[in-house]
């Protein structure tokens, strides 16, 4: 990126610009030139004009401007280098009142933009980056990567109707770019027009035959598509519950009741209510695992949607109550955390552990029984048999049924330890840490002033004393 500034640079006014200075090792730029190779130094900005040895008598007194806009390019560089964005901003668009309508300078604008929103979408600051990438409309308006990041920034604050017009900017633009029509197919989906994100997806795909998540999602919507086509809809205030009519008619509104009061109850214990509707599917036990190819042992999951199998629920209202609560939850961590639920590679997303995930999860459903789990524990930890949480921090999909009942037992219990040692605003600070795109490691220590380690060696040896 460095580089690329450097070129947009030198091809520009700086090409153009005389100065006095006789002592640079670069032969002069003759006019405007299609390309300069990458390691052309900055000292090119400051290289006399061409043909000095025939100068034109009015070109041989260059516009008092002009030493201006050098040294102004050359402190923008010297500020983009050192990633002090804002101030490489400032001083471009100060060149640019010289200049308004060199091509070069805007385009160098564009780049430092791009730099400084990425750069606060890295770090979690979203409203930040939708305010740089709208600043300036003459240079974000033509840029496809800057109105992909203004996209990307409004998906992540959940603003999915502001993000559709830059997106399709952005495609317009950059019709390249893969990720701009994955982000389509995911606000497509979200919205649960299953066919536009199908479209969306398959042009991703198309782009990048050989991806195996891309085409994976193709091919789940396409199920779902041909299961949900005569599905029934239900909206209430905070859910969308989508059903089979005639298998789930009487069940759906237990389902909705019970979401209504997980809403409430959840929100309490978190202090966080989302303010979009969750999207909420009842299946059949086949549907469900048709569409989600879940291993058996799962009993319901959550991608964006929340998904149960509701065969044998009507007998079992307590179970079903914890599922939806526990479902509930994992969506509620994705709206605090903002994390990406698409697999699109190449965007920035906070990573949040899946031991935190499931414990949470299992800790504010019905019912939660983790003084069983501790005493199962125990013995474990006696032996120093746990599994550590840093193998517990990716999904828990790939093991069979014995590993999986560990991993949520050692989920519950790290969360019930910490909710007990410091308190669930502690938790809650926790998630938003992440958010923040910080690791684990300085989340930990800013929300419980413990390091990773810590935190793990503390609850094993609470485990063994009991």
């Amino acid at each position: 990126m460095l580089v690329g500034l450097g070129i947009l640079v030198l091809c520009g006014v700086g090409a153009r610009a005389v100065n006095q200075s006789q002592d640079r090792a670069l032969p002069p730029p003759t006019g405007r030139p299609a390309a300069i190779h990458p390691a052309a130094p900055l000292q090119a900005l400051t290289s006399p004009s061409a043909a000095t040895t025939a100068v034109e008598p009015a070109a041989a007194s260059a516009p008092a401007h002009s030493a201006n806009v050098i040294e102004l390019l050359e402190r923008a560089m010297s500020a983009y280098e050192r990633r002090r964005f804002q101030e490489a901003i400032a001083l471009l668009s100060s060149a640019r009142t010289f200049e308004p309508a060199d091509p070069e300078i805007q385009r160098a604008l564009a780049v430092s933009y791009r730099s400084l929103g990425w750069e606060q979408i890295e770090t979690g600051r979203y409203e930040e980056a939708v305010a740089t990438f709208r600043r300036d409309p003459g240079v974000s308006g033509g840029d496809g990567l800057m109105q992909a990041g203004l996209g990307y920034a409004y998906v992540q604050l959940r603003q999915d109707d502001q993000a559709v017009a830059p997106l399709l900017r952005a495609v317009e633009l950059e019709p390249g770019d893969v990720r701009a029509y994955l982000l389509l197919g995911e606000l497509h989906d979200r919205r649960n027009d299953l066919s536009q994100a199908a479209v969306f997806f398959q042009k991703a795909l198309t782009m990048s035959p050989g991806d195996e998540v891309i085409k994976a999602r193709v091919q789940k919507l396409r199920r779902e598509q041909d299961q949900q086509s005569s599905f029934v809809r239900a909206v209430t205030r905070h859910f969308t519950v989508q059903f089979d009519g005639h298998e789930n008619r009487d069940l759906y509104r237990t389902v909705i009741e019970t979401l209504e009061e997980a809403y409430g109850e959840v929100g309490r214990a978190l202090s966080f209510y989302p303010a979009d509707e969750v999207s909420v599917v009842l299946y059949t036990g086949k549907q469900f695992q048709d569409i989600t190819r879940l291993p058996g042992w799962a009993g319901a999951s959550y991608d964006g949607k929340i998904r149960v199998p509701s065969v044998g629920y009507e007998q079992q209202p307590d179970v079903l109550k914890k599922i939806l609560y526990h479902e509930y939850v994992h969506a509620v961590i994705h709206t605090i955390t903002r994390q990406q639920l698409g697999g699109i590679k190449d965007l920035p997303s906070p990573r949040v552990p899946f031991w935190l995930h499931e414990g949470l999860a299992q800790y504010l459903e019905a019912g939660s029984e983790r003084g069983t789990v501790d005493e199962r524990l125990r013995p474990l930890a006696q032996r120093q048999a746990m599994i550590p949480l840093t193998v517990l921090e990716g999904s828990f999909m790939g093991l069979n049924a014995a590993q999986a009942s560990l991993a949520y037992a050692e989920s519950l219990s790290v969360v019930g330890y910490l909710v007990d040692r410091h308190g669930m605003y502690r938790v809650t600070r926790f998630l938003e840490a992440l958010s923040r795109h910080q690791g684990i490691e300085p989340a930990c220590q800013e929300a419980f002033s413990l390091s990773y380690d810590a935190l793990q060696t503390s609850w094993q040896s609470s485990l063994v004393e009991g």
